[in-house]
């Protein structure tokens, strides 16, 4: 070694880590450094790096040394430069035994490189060229701490290059070789780490709090942990750690505070493999469950304690997954072998499905989900066991409990102050997130309550029981108590809600499964429908979820049809449902939560209809006049006449005779569509100037005549809109031709008008339409509605409530657009499917110029969200089109109409991809419009191509 170099070393190394070096400074002795590593020659550097290692030296000096040794490693061949390998590991050696300074001295990176590095010799010459290199460094932990604590990193570094066959510093064959070197001294390596553990336990047990040592042997303990995390790799049987009780010791580890983290790790990972039979024993699973169970029990059977809750979380967590991964792996096993052990197991599993955290709760709701599922074949030795019977009402109220709307809601400041919610804000970012997982939990939650409802349906239907019979006497107490003070409506985050959603929903999951009760389940369920009919809420989403109770009861209702009697008239009683302040309100003007109750009342009559229609059938005619009496009378609006009438044509299915059938139908529409094609419908659709007064987009200075207009447009979308609803539901639902027949038929009579409408539609986007509408107004009439903008923006919560007069009379007429537009096209495409290749429909001469001057006509002025709209038409068109027209007829209109939609696409996208576009500076409300017009023009480029 040369004097000279070696102070020129020196000098360079405390010239790059001085401070106060110039930058050209630091870089000369950098590229001087380097100089000399990468151009002397390799078996001349060693002496170099034995006298910079010196514990003498500064940090800098020396981990240069070792930094020197890593290139000599890096750079040799672990065949023909043995002589520099074995050079190199002796040095390691004496170096980590003498060289190294006392543990408390000696800083960590040193001593985590001396071991990199003596791994990295045994990778190339160990056990062919050095056989005794690695029981060599087991001894050094018995010359000092700093040494043991070497030797163990040494092992850990070794583990985990061989835990992945991908590891870039060593060839394939190579790791294999090591591989099956490890295996041969496993009966020695794994005695070896054992007896480090309990010596460094014992050591670290005795020392008292405070005491330098305590803290030597929890470093220690930590380095020995992160060994057995690299333990847990893909070629080392798991059977050895069971067999040198390593789940022994890192179960004791858990309840240590600086330990325990990595000691559930290791257990995870554990868990985490794959326990064949044929490699861990019964044995040994039981005795996981001994030891691990033991004093995992210990810890969650300590009460919560707020002040270190979420310091808890994370390791309570990592228990939770060690918990149902187990269960997962090895529970079926149990319950065929030792009930003992697999009631141990149940227990611990449900105290973690106790925990207030809902991530916690959904992984125990899986592994519960999975005992049952794959515990089908083994039923007589577990399911009907004794011992099991204690958890399914248990778990029946945990879940009742964890499927609680808004419980966890990390925005939800009503419930800030709960341990559920406190949990839920680590867990979950944004609502969205939270919303995502609970949607999971639900589902979780279902399937687990209607597994147990099958294994248990008495029990089950006790519990659904007294729960519901839990929240109306509370709704009832509740009503008491406030009878004098000012009537206070719920929201979807108070109690009083949630508690009702709960049990609602809980009653439907579980009523839903029960196919057949028993005697004494069904007089219960009748003493409980008898207390719902007596019940009574003034709130709407009360009332809605109290109809779900009275929906799901079908098991009564078909041994009982007195109670289906009831039940029908109280729900035709309380589709009129109001609030107390809106008792002489318009059907029209009632609040979103009230229609909200109403509707839900219509869905539970349209299901026991179609549930019960025959026994309905008798009282069918009954029902039609009393409906249509409530309509006229504006107790009921269009759309919940409407929905009552697919309740009829549900009914009217069960009429045996087909020309009777034909009778209800004609009953129930001839009026309607006389009405369509009457005169004061037939001059609106045909003249752009009354469609716009009739749609309030240009004022009507006479009253009367503003008023007989609101009254013809209120007709039109309703007579629209039941037919389209009721021949939606006959053409799903019915297969009966002479219904489709007569369908057709009226349709027929209906389709002049409706390509009037759509024609003079179309025709209010033309310039000499525009010209009748002020020119303020043009822009906003036009454009896309407030909430389809606030769709395309990606805002889903779009509340009408909120906006000005100016902008609701906008998103009136928008609607109003809309919804003729849509019902529009829906009859023309209804047309298409049931007018057979014979009839008028398809066989008119004119048929080409009718689409032509209506359903196509003024292509070139429509928007992009119309464009949209109208291929919702073309569909059907194509679809239904007979074969014998596709040249005549289907060709002659889809080539001009294709030509113009490709034209429209080609021309707008070359608009918004110019650069000149993109380089505008934009203010906020032009860029919100840009956005809107870019997503309705993907929108319709999609639906184009699909």
């Amino acid at each position: 070694m040369d004097p000279i170099v070696y102070k020129n070393i020196v000098d360079a190394l405390h010239v790059i880590h001085l401070l106060g070096s110039s930058p050209e400074q630091r870089i000369a002795a950098q590229n001087y450094v380097e100089e000399f590593k990468t151009k002397s020659p390799i078996n001349t550097l060693g002496p170099y790096a034995l006298s910079l290692i010196d514990k003498k030296n500064e940090e800098i000096i020396r981990h240069f040394g070792l930094h020197l040794l890593e290139f000599m490693i890096n750079s040799t061949n672990a065949k023909t430069d043995v002589a520099i390998l074995n050079e190199i590991s002796q040095m390691l050696l004496n170096y980590a035994n003498e060289g190294v300074k006392p543990f408390f001295e000696e800083v960590v990176f040193i001593r985590e490189k001396v071991s990199s590095l003596l791994a990295g010799v045994i990778e190339r010459v160990w056990p062919d060229n050095q056989p005794n290199l690695l029981e060599n460094v087991m001894q050094l932990s018995n010359f000092g701490e700093v040494q043991m604590e070497i030797s163990i990193m040494t092992i850990r570094s070794l583990l985990q290059d061989t835990s992945n066959e991908y590891t870039a510093n060593i060839s394939a064959e190579r790791r294999n070789e090591i591989i099956k070197s490890l295996q041969d001294i496993i009966t020695k390596l794994f005695p070896f780490l054992f007896k480090l553990y309990d010596n460094c336990y014992k050591a670290y047990k005795q020392a008292p709090q405070g005491d330098p040592k305590r803290l030597l042997f929890e470093r220690l303990l930590i380095v020995l942990l992160e060994t057995g995390v690299a333990l847990n790799n893909n070629w080392l049987s798991t059977k050895f750690i069971f067999q040198y009780e390593f789940v022994d010791i890192w179960s004791v580890l858990i309840h240590e505070e600086p330990l325990r983290m990595e000691a559930v790790e290791c257990l995870l990972l554990l868990t985490e493999q794959k326990w064949k039979s044929t490699t861990i024993s019964m044995q040994s699973v039981k005795h996981f469950i001994d030891v691990f169970g033991a004093n995992c029990y210990q810890i969650l059977s300590k009460p919560l304690d707020q002040d270190v809750l979420l310091d808890e979380y994370d390791f309570h967590k990592k228990l939770c997954e060690v918990v149902t991964n187990f269960g997962m792996l090895s529970f079926v096993r149990l319950t065929k072998n030792d009930s003992e052990h697999a009631e141990k197991y149940l227990t611990l599993l449900l105290l973690f499905s106790q925990h207030p955290s809902l991530t916690m709760a959904q992984n125990t709701f899986m592994a519960w989900n999975v005992i049952f599922r794959d515990t089908k074949d083994v039923k007589p030795v577990f399911i009907n066991q004794d011992f099991f019977e204690k958890y399914y009402k248990v778990l029946l109220d945990v879940c009742s409990n964890k499927m609680i709307k808004e419980l966890g809601n990390p925005e939800n400041q009503q419930m800030s102050n709960n341990p559920t919610n406190q949990f839920s804000q680590v867990d979950f970012d944004t609502k969205d997130d939270y919303s995502q997982h609970f949607g999971t939990l639900r589902g979780c939650i279902t399937v687990l309550v209607q597994t147990i409802t099958l294994l248990r349906p008495m029990l089950a239907l006790e519990f659904a029981y007294q729960a519901i019979m839990a929240v109306i006497d509370k709704n009832n107490a509740d009503s008491d108590s406030i009878k004098n003070q000012k009537l206070q409506i719920a929201t979807v985050q108070s109690q009083t809600y949630l508690a009702w959603e709960t049990a609602s929903t809980l009653f439907e999951w579980i009523l839903s499964t029960v196919k057949k009760p028993s005697e004494n389940a069904l007089s219960a369920l009748t003493q409980l429908l008898q207390k719902l009919l007596r019940f009574s809420s003034t709130d709407p989403l009360i009332h809605s979820r109290w109809v779900v109770c009275l929906e799901v009861l079908d098991p009564v209702y078909n041994n009982n049809k007195d109670a289906l009697d009831a039940v029908l008239q109280k729900l035709f009683a309380e589709m009129r449902f109001r609030l107390p302040r809106e008792a002489n309100a318009p059907v029209n003007a009632l609040c979103e939560d009230t229609q909200s109750a109403r509707k839900k009342c219509f869905h539970a009559f349209i299901h026991l209809c179609k549930t019960h229609s025959n026994h309905l059938l008798p009282n069918l005619k009954y029902l039609v006049d009393s409906s249509e009496k409530l309509f006229k009378e504006g107790e009921l609006s269009s759309q919940e006449f409407i929905l009552m009438c697919e309740a009829f044509v549900l009914i009217s299915k069960e009429i045996p005779n087909a020309k009777e059938r034909n009778s209800f139908l004609a009953y129930l529409l001839s009026s309607h569509k006389q009405e369509w094609v009457g005169n004061d419908i037939t001059q609106i659709v045909g003249d752009p100037g009354l469609l716009l007064k009739l749609l309030e987009i240009i004022p009507e200075s006479n009253p009367q005549q503003q008023a007989a207009l609101v009254a013809v447009k209120q007709k039109m979308v309703h007579i629209m809109m039941l037919f389209v609803h009721v021949t939606k539901r006959l053409v799903v639902s019915s297969g009966d031709s002479q219904i489709q027949l007569l369908l057709a038929e009226y349709l027929l009579e209906m389709v002049p008008n409706v390509m009037n409408l759509i024609r003079t539609l179309h025709l209010l986007y033309a310039p000499q339409t525009q010209q009748l509408i002020d020119e303020k107004n043009r822009e906003h009439l036009f454009y896309v509605g407030i909430d389809e903008e606030e769709r395309l923006l990606g805002n889903n919560c779009f509340n009408a409530s909120a906006l000005s007069d100016t902008q609701l009379r906008v998103y009136h007429i928008h609607r109003a657009i809309r919804s003729i537009r849509t019902h529009a096209y829906s009859l023309m495409g209804f047309a298409c499917q049931l007018c057979d290749k014979g009839a008028q429909f398809w066989s008119n001469p004119q048929m080409f110029n009718l689409l032509g001057n209506s359903v196509f006509s003024h292509l070139d002025d429509m928007d992009n969200k119309d464009t949209k709209a109208l291929l919702s038409f073309v569909s059907s068109f194509i679809l239904y089109c007979p074969e014998g027209l596709y040249d005549s007829l289907l060709s002659n209109v889809l080539v001009p109409y294709s030509a113009n939609l490709y034209k429209r696409l080609d021309a707008q996208w070359c608009q918004l991809l110019a650069p000149e576009r993109a380089a505008r500076v934009m203010s906020d409300e032009q860029l919100r419009k840009e956005t809107v017009y870019e997503k309705i023009l993907i929108e319709l480029t999609r639906e184009v191509i699909t």
